[in-house]
């Protein structure tokens, strides 16, 4: 190249791939692409075709007369200069087209432009043609080596731009993704930074803790037990046991007590380089379960052990009046309390189990009974306590 074309050059480049580099989808870049050769080398026309993984093309930037037409026009697998480009991935200059059997003449018929030269570049990455950029009809008195210096350094800075947007697609779809899936998750999660200040909730955390769409991470700590001191000793139970999960009661606006259950741990893989994630569970249902299981088992070993102490005392005594054939104890009266207490012990136990047969099958079968008789037999059992 000539001093005066490298001190255009340099600067130009320069500022070619910084803004290649700000752009963050494909066709984007292949716009600024097809501008920055539009600028630079000022063809009569110029155009970017994009290569599709079964190696049609379609382009999706031009400049020129009838550039409107070129854009979204589509090229089966090896079809016209651009396609041979595409399939062999090599740099091909034509001087004039009508006398090279590659060249495609639908083109210039559907748009009634007139094609005469055509060089065309491919965007290579890692050996894969990812597009093709062309220089239609240069302009008078370019100099085709420089020109295809310069489309080459051009192809190069836009495949390392294409692939940072293919990147960004990926990570922005991950993110949607991760969007999508925190906000539809059916557990309250509560995202924090390692100072403990709230970054994200999702929609459940917003429903439970009462917390406001529009303010989605203004949260009262205090709900969670997790205000900065409590923070941080919990946060040093993650490192040293990998979570921390504890309970803790709130009062809701209704006045009414509610138990959360936390779970505290560490996000590895969040967008910061320390993360904290807090699953919040509404157990006040579960808490209130527990504790009538408590009182039922309470109320059922208070209920199995009078009649035990009943059966204890009868055997007892019998024992002793056999030992000491003592004739004053009645012991037939001693036997018969026994083996009723024995019978209401057995009855307690079925009311147990129907009680678990109806935990799992809620059906009720209905008896009749007979309020004398169930007094009657209520006084029989107590009588040798009192």
């Amino acid at each position: 190249m000539t001093e005066n074309v490298d001190h255009q050059r340099d600067p130009f480049l320069y500022e070619a791939a910084l803004a290649l580099s700000a752009k963050l989808t494909a066709d984007d870049v292949l716009q600024c692409l097809n501008d920055l050769v539009d600028e630079f080398l000022l063809p009569e026309a110029a155009s970017v075709a994009l290569a599709r993984p079964d190696g049609s093309l379609i382009f999706r930037a031009a400049s020129g007369r009838n550039a409107a037409q070129i854009v979204g026009m589509e090229m089966a697998r090896g079809s016209g200069i651009v396609g041979w480009v595409a399939e062999h991935g090599e740099t091909v200059w034509v001087p004039n087209v009508y006398d090279d059997q590659r060249f495609y003449r639908g083109t210039d018929k559907k748009t009634g432009f007139r094609t005469t030269a055509i060089l065309a570049v491919p965007i290579k990455w890692e050996g894969t043609v990812l597009a093709v950029v062309e220089v239609i009809n240069p302009a008078p008195g370019t100099d085709v080596r420089d020109a295809q210096e310069m489309l080459t350094i051009l192809a190069g800075l836009a495949a390392q731009a294409l692939q940072n947007a293919q990147r960004f697609k990926a990570a922005n779809r991950s993110t949607v993704r991760y969007r999508s899936l925190f906000d539809q998750s059916l557990t309250a999660s509560v995202i924090f930074d390692q100072d403990g200040h709230v970054l994200e909730t999702n929609r459940a955390a917003q429903a439970l803790l009462a917390i406001q769409p529009e303010a989605p991470t203004d949260v009262d700590l205090g709900q969670l037990a997790l205000a900065s001191e409590q923070f941080a000793i919990r946060k040093e139970k993650v490192a040293d046991e990998g979570m921390d999960t504890w309970r803790h009661a709130i009062q809701t606006a209704e006045a009414e007590t509610r138990v959360l259950e936390m779970r505290l741990t560490n996000l590895s893989d969040y967008v910061l380089d320390s993360a904290y994630q807090c699953l919040v569970r509404d157990v006040t249902a579960q808490v209130a379960l527990d504790d009538m299981h408590e009182q039922l088992s309470s109320r059922m070993a208070h209920d199995l052990r009078v009649p035990l102490g009943n059966i204890v005392n009868a055997m007892d005594m019998v024992l002793t009046a056999w030992r000491e054939d003592d004739h004053t104890i009645p012991v037939e009266d001693v036997l018969s309390i026994g083996l009723r207490s024995a019978q209401r012990m057995s009855l307690l136990i079925s009311n147990i189990r129907d009680i678990e047969r109806l935990t799992a099958n809620p059906t009720l079968a209905t008896s009749t009974i007979y309020l004398l008789d169930m007094i009657t037999e209520i006084v029989v059992a107590i009588r040798p306590v009192a």
